[in-house]
């Protein structure tokens, strides 16, 4: 039986006009494999799905507005597992070919091969590869009902493919670690959440960690948004109502701000949080728009929450 909670995918604006670009580096470059379900909606064009095992990158590729910024980026890092050291080597060789990616570190340990590469991709986005001995499927095994298949692009093989979402690293200011920690401890009740020497530490299942690390200065919140799955789902849902940061995108038709519509589709959205003071708002909104910069707390993200009983919930129950 699954255990804990999940981090399915990272939602990334990217401009519509280098969506070769972006393919190039999620698939080609780091190993991803791409999602054929876009393409069966018909919105290839719009939409490119970058699958590491049973995680994702959500790509709309769009052409930027206020509203639709892009290229997104996260406020820190994405760590992700390949499976051996070889494969760090395949993608290092890849990345070396590839001058829009810059080289920022390589771990080698003394080792032949290097055991992680941090790079930086072409829209800015910092990534951190590293080797995941001996797993042939990252979370789940070769559990997957849900899609994602094992289905690299032609000039990889399978050994040299993506198989986690292992680590994000989260930049936030010092004074919001407290209540970010209290937020994922108490209100969407992740169990093992740690303050470990200036970083927030959420533990989410026996794989995947999130961490908050604290910094002087930030960028500007540009909308990206998280995907998580929770095992106590209503009560993430009634802690957040509570604090009133229910947020309705207002993109889709089947994402408001009620329990009834979160009971129906087995998701909903927060944004805004956590609140320094007590006061607290919900922005039902539309098209991401944030409060006036006087009124946002010190630290923001949207974040899609969603039950296990979710249909597209990769793992089995």
């Amino acid at each position: 039986m699954y255990q804990g909670a999940f981090l399915e995918h990272v939602n990334l604006n990217l401009p519509i006009e280098k969506s070769e670009v972006a393919r190039d580096f999620f698939i080609s470059v780091l190993g991803c494999t791409e999602d054929a379900r876009p393409k069966q909606m018909g919105k290839e064009m719009r939409l490119l799905w970058a699958d590491c095992g049973l995680q994702q990158f959500h790509l709309p590729l769009v052409h930027g507005s206020t509203t639709d910024i892009a290229p997104q980026r996260l406020r820190g890092q994405s760590t992700l597992a390949l499976k051996n050291r070889n494969a760090i080597q395949a993608a290092l060789n890849r990345i070396r070919c590839n001058p829009s990616i810059q080289v920022i570190e390589i771990d080698e340990d003394g080792g032949i091969t290097p055991f992680a590469v941090r790079i930086q991709c072409p829209f800015g986005g910092v990534y951190r590869l590293v080797a995941s001995e001996g797993s042939k499927r990252f979370l789940g095994g070769d559990d997957d009902s849900k899609g994602h298949p094992m289905n690299p692009h032609p000039s990889l093989s399978e050994e040299e493919t993506v198989v986690g979402i292992k680590i994000l690293n989260l930049f936030a200011p010092q004074k919001s670690l407290e209540s970010i920690a209290s937020f994922w401890k108490n209100s969407l009740h992740c169990d093992n959440v740690e303050i470990v020497a200036g970083s927030v530490v959420v533990q989410l299942n026996d794989s995947q960690q999130i961490i908050f690390e604290a910094r002087e200065d930030i960028e500007d919140y540009d909308g990206h948004h998280l995907c998580l799955y929770l095992p106590k789902y209503e009560e993430a849902y009634r802690a957040c109502e509570k604090l009133g940061i229910i947020y309705d995108p207002g993109r889709f038709s089947d994402r408001g701000g009620s329990w009834e519509l979160a009971q129906e589709h087995k998701q909903f959205r927060v944004l805004h949080w956590p609140m320094i003071t007590s006061a607290g708002y919900a922005h039902l909104g539309i098209l991401q728009q944030l409060r006036p910069e006087d009124d946002d707390p010190s630290y923001t993200l949207e974040l899609e929450l969603r039950s296990l009983d979710h249909p597209s919930f990769p793992c089995k129950k």
